[in-house]
């Protein structure tokens, strides 16, 4: 029967800490994007709005970037949505089987139970395992939606970025 004691919440605690660090991370790297998308934009639709003027001077090759990346940025983050989605599916599982296996054997221990405080012992270590066993899937569940968050943002965040810097050098 798994018990919380010190050991196990400083290994929680430091399992949070992690995670927040990471969101911190992703959270930096999407307000990045919010401050370069601004600038990136602005300087493309000038070229556009050039282009239309006068399209044998237009810069075909960056209107042709500018498509292609967003369909490589978004192609990019299918994969993560896929796999979270597979993953939150086999943890749902995982938990539900676990949870099903811990009530089969507290339903035998009770059966077993010779006092109404043997009894009681029983439920309460059911209840405490089941604590346990969701604080688990939710610290899984919130890393896999880091990771989620991550895998979502990195494409987009090399791209809004390195197209910004570029597109300073050229002079907007």
């Amino acid at each position: 029967m798994a018990t919380y004691g010190p050991g196990r919440a400083a290994r929680d605690g430091a399992a949070l800490q992690r995670l927040g660090t990471s969101l911190f991370g992703t959270l930096a790297k999407t307000m990045e994007v919010a401050m370069a998308a601004p600038l990136v934009i602005a300087a493309r639709t000038s070229r556009i709005q050039d282009g239309a003027a006068d399209p044998a001077r237009a810069d075909h090759a960056e209107n042709l970037l500018m498509v292609t990346e967003k369909v490589e940025a978004a192609m990019l983050t299918g994969a993560p949505v896929l796999k979270s989605m597979i993953t939150w599916q086999r943890e749902t599982a995982r938990f539900w089987q676990g949870a099903a296996a811990d009530h089969l054997r507290t339903a035998q221990r009770l059966s077993a139970a010779r006092s109404p405080v043997e009894a009681g012992t029983v439920l309460t270590e059911a209840w405490q395992g089941l604590a346990i066993r969701a604080q688990d899937a939710a610290l899984r569940a919130a890393r896999g939606q880091a990771a989620l968050a991550r895998g979502v943002v990195a494409p987009y965040h090399s791209r809004v970025n390195g197209n910004a810097r570029r597109l300073d050098r050229r002079g907007g």
